[in-house]
């Protein structure tokens, strides 16, 4: 009978071990302090921003209309600046093109990088702020000092769920193959005359953009299974150094970017 309060004490003694002392809690709210400022110090000196969005396709075909999207995920950054002339200003970019199947299954794409072949990470990341201060009622919505200042722009961006139509001069490259399996048979894609790659009956029809919360896509090298990660080929990486084809000037990267989840 006597066993039950002395093994309660032993478990209370125990047990009064593991609390921490004063000294020890103050060291913890002093780390917790700490870690706090320093947070607030790099968000305030060091900001980053991600933007994620849908780019959607649509394309008029004599047998109706398809389309085809992709999410694709736009960051940036400010980091020290190793010298005075540097911004310290860093991107990211993650995701890959737009394929749109078509009738007789034919695919075109619409990538990453620009019309003019450009970089794919400059291009995408002044997609909206190209978008906002080429129409006035969306630079209605922010106003100047939010839309030259990507720390508030970006965050506005996300807040409001833009959604906006891409303008003809902002418009991606678009490409299609004439056998998928060969990068080299990469052929461009006029927006203003898709009958020409494609025939009679076919035509863009609109490219939208709208921020989203959803997942990066994927899968894009079960389409085109030559796709390589870094460093990346162009399309024809046997081509001569005067060679200036689509197939030679193009690259993997303009396809897809920012890895494979």
């Amino acid at each position: 009978m006597c066993d039950r309060p002395v093994s309660t004490l032993k478990f209370l003694q125990a047990d009064m071990r593991f609390i921490p002392s004063s000294r020890t809690l103050f060291r913890i709210v002093i780390a917790i302090g700490a870690l706090a400022v320093a947070l607030f110090v790099l968000d305030h000196f060091y900001p980053s921003e991600t933007m994620r969005y849908r780019m959607t396709v649509v394309v008029d075909t004599p047998s109706g209309e398809r389309s085809g999207s992709s999410v694709i995920e736009a960051g940036i950054s400010r980091g020290p600046s190793l010298l005075p002339e540097m911004t310290g200003i860093s991107y990211g970019l993650k995701g890959e093109a737009v394929a749109v199947e078509l009738p007789d299954g034919r695919v075109m794409f619409a990538l990453l990088a620009p019309e003019s072949g450009g970089d794919p990470t400059g291009y995408q990341m002044h997609l909206f702020e190209r978008a906002v201060k080429h129409d006035p009622a969306l630079s209605a919505q922010f106003g100047p000092a939010i839309l030259n200042d990507w720390r508030q722009f970006w965050p506005a961006v996300r807040r409001s769920k833009l959604s906006f139509t891409l303008r003809r001069a902002d418009y991606p490259m678009l490409v299609t193959f004439a056998d998928l399996n060969d990068p080299a048979s990469v052929k461009r894609v006029d927006p203003s005359d898709l009958a020409a790659s494609f025939g009679n009956g076919f035509s863009l029809k609109r490219i939208n953009v709208q921020i989203t919360n959803d997942r990066v896509t994927t899968g894009i090298e079960k389409r085109l299974g030559w796709l390589s990660k870094y460093p990346e080929p162009s399309l024809d990486p046997k081509h001569g150094p005067r060679d200036y084809s689509l197939s030679a000037i193009l690259h993997h990267g303009a396809f897809q970017t920012g890895g494979r989840e």
